[in-house]
Parts: structure tokens; C-alpha cells; sequence
């Protein structure tokens, strides 16, 4: 399966949990925007606001893990 480029992957090709924009997650996914956010639609409650255009660590945890994480990327933890 082809991997499209994100800015959340790192160099040797895991996934880096840190904050992002709606765009760069959709991206991840390998969905258009509008489409990703009718997928976080039902978990808004959990998710919680964003801070301006970012969501947070904690939050693009809870995504990647309510979304599952899609099958060809591992999680870079740094914590």
C-alpha cells in the first residue's frame, strides 16, 4: 500500500504523536477534511475543543485511538 506523505511521520516511517491540524490528520487517514471531521463527529465530547487550529497530544491520541490507527503506521512514543 502506497504511504502518502505527512508531516506527522518521522524520516524512518512512524508515526509521531504530536499536535496537529484537522488537515494534516485527514491526511493521515487519506481522507479529504470535510470527511474526517464526520468522522470525529461522535467523539467530539471525548476529543474536546481544539486550541486554535491544533489539537493537542492528548487529543490526537484519543483520535488515533477511537479511529484506530491506520494498519501500516506505528506510534513513535516520546514519552
Amino acid at each position: 500500500m502506497k504511504k502518502y506523505s505527512s508531516p506527522m511521520i518521522t524520516i524512518d516511517g512512524q508515526l509521531e504523536c504530536r499536535p496537529a491540524k484537522l488537515c494534516e490528520l485527514a491526511m493521515l487517514y487519506q481522507v479529504d477534511p470535510k470527511t474526517f471531521r464526520k468522522w470525529l463527529k461522535p467523539f467530539e465530547n471525548k476529543i474536546g475543543e481544539r486550541v486554535g487550529h491544533y489539537y493537542t497530544t492528548k487529543q490526537v491520541k484519543v483520535i488515533l485511538n477511537e479511529l484506530s490507527l491506520p494498519e501500516y503506521y506505528t506510534i513513535e512514543h516520546h514519552d
